[in-house]
């Protein structure tokens, strides 16, 4: 059985060879994990706070380029360097995201390029 599959991109994300940005199957949209460095950029910023919002951005660009919005998403995965940095993660999130808010996963995790924050993403389009 074959899965009809298409790919979403954009300039406004952080973009890598190694993976697609969001993968639609029906209407299902899985966002690849984004994190808080500007698309031309090779680092994150200083503040978490910063970090936090660039990597929210990035989503919510990818999301846009397909027609959806933070509304759409259903699921998160999130990823924390430091689980002591939940509360501030907390307070950006549920500014971030209307209510009511998606089901959501959060770990402290070892993440690459001495990042802080990655999030990951299940949108359902359509809405």
């Amino acid at each position: 059985m074959s899965v009809e599959k298409r790919t979403i991109s954009t300039p406004d994300a952080l973009s890598s060879p190694a993976l697609s940005q969001a993968v639609q199957v029906g209407n299902l949209l899985f966002v690849s994990g984004q994190v808080g460095i500007k698309p031309g950029n090779t680092t994150a910023p200083e503040s978490l706070e910063d970090e936090i919002e660039l990597a929210f951005d990035g989503l919510e660009a990818v999301l846009k380029a397909a027609g959806a919005g933070l509304s759409s998403v259903v699921k998160t995965s999130c990823y924390l360097r430091d689980i002591n940095d939940m509360g501030l993660f907390n307070d950006l999130y549920v500014r971030r995201f209307p209510a009511p808010l998606p089901s959501r996963t959060t770990i402290q995790a070892g993440l690459a390029m001495g990042l802080r924050f990655e999030i990951d993403a299940v949108a359902v389009l359509g809405q």
